[in-house]
């Protein structure tokens, strides 16, 4: 009897409030430099951290343009969504495991979520079961001096910078699609700076 090969999936959560090239830079390089088979990304439900983001669906359609041309190599998962809860890394990784038996997870973090992951719900477990793949972010302390960085691309100076009219500074910073659907749409048009 021959052995069935589990797929490789690599787990990318985050807000995606919204989802900037860093995100596709951070995604396509796990997906080419280490041994996955896919990339599925994972919109925080309720942030954890009580952070107030736009609406999941919103954020959904932006990562669904984001991953388009990456065809089924790049995924979505509305796992958190189906939680119903506070997200929380592990409880996901879990209910996926749960129900993709067929599949071998791994998480892709940035550098810059690498001090903060100790302070994570069940850190130690997420840390003893799943394989973490981190990229380098400008700015941030990298595990390993080598590791390619990412600029550092920040989430909330792009909302910041939606919300004032800079294109010049947000549309190099987001995809064609994804800044398309933030102007069609007005969103971050109210955001104000933190």
């Amino acid at each position: 009897m021959t052995e069935v090969q589990q797929r490789r999936v690599c787990i990318f959560g985050g807000s995606f409030d919204p989802p900037h090239m860093c995100h596709v830079m951070a995604a396509v390089w796990a997906l080419q430099t280490r041994p996955i088979d896919e990339v599925w990304w994972v919109p925080t439900w309720d942030h954890a951290f009580g952070k107030r983001l736009l609406p999941y669906a919103d954020r959904r359609k932006m990562i669904e343009a984001s991953i388009a041309p990456f065809g089924a190599s790049m995924r979505l998962s509305d796992i958190e969504r189906e939680l119903d809860g506070t997200s929380r890394t592990w409880k996901t990784l879990a209910a996926l495991r749960e129900a993709h038996t067929d599949c071998e997870f791994s998480l892709l973090v940035g550098a810059d979520l690498i001090d903060q992951f100790p302070t994570w719900e069940n850190a130690s477990a997420i840390s003893e079961s799943t394989v973490l793949h981190v990229i380098g972010r400008e700015g941030y302390q990298d595990p390993a001096e080598e590791e390619l960085r990412l600029p550092d691309i920040s989430s909330t100076a792009l909302r910041r910078a939606i919300g004032e009219g800079r294109r010049s500074y947000y549309r190099p910073r987001l995809s064609r699609p994804v800044a398309d659907l933030i102007e069609e749409n007005g969103w971050y048009s109210m955001t104000s700076p933190p």
